[in-house]
């Protein structure tokens, strides 16, 4: 069975590109234009993943970490953090956001390969000795 990944951003090219990258690669992926639509599809499925941009329209990836961390059913999923918002801005602190990784959108696909099985491989650890990343 593939693993799930929720792909967040809401620039449609990228979804569509980098989604079927994913699916190339092997990978069940859903596509959320907002963040208030990936916490609709993260409460109405299991994803071992989400990639998430952070600049988005209707509920974006800050307040989206925030309310996927606040959720205990839902706060043990990986968010790996794909954006354009560069990571020395000052505007984001990961450990207290929940974020489990964070890269700028010009990362090679071997780094964000890389990224995406370590994370998945210790969501797969944890749940098998019955604890959560958080």
């Amino acid at each position: 069975m593939a693993n799930r990944i929720l792909l967040v951003d809401d620039e449609a090219d990228f979804l569509q590109v980098f989604g079927d990258w994913l699916r190339f690669k092997g990978y069940d992926v859903t596509e959320a234009r907002d963040g208030r639509s990936a916490l609709d599809a993260m409460r109405s499925g299991d994803f071992d993943l989400v990639i998430l941009d952070l600049m988005m329209p209707k509920l974006d990836g800050y307040d989206f970490c925030k309310a996927l961390r606040g959720d205990r059913s839902l706060q043990g999923t990986p968010i790996l953090v794909l954006t354009a918002v560069p990571k020395h801005n000052g505007l984001y602190n990961h450990k207290s956001m929940g974020i489990s990784d964070y890269k700028e959108k010009l990362v090679s696909h071997a780094e964000i390969s890389l990224a995406i099985d370590r994370l998945i491989a210790e969501k797969e650890g944890s749940s098998r000795k019955g604890g959560s990343l958080q």
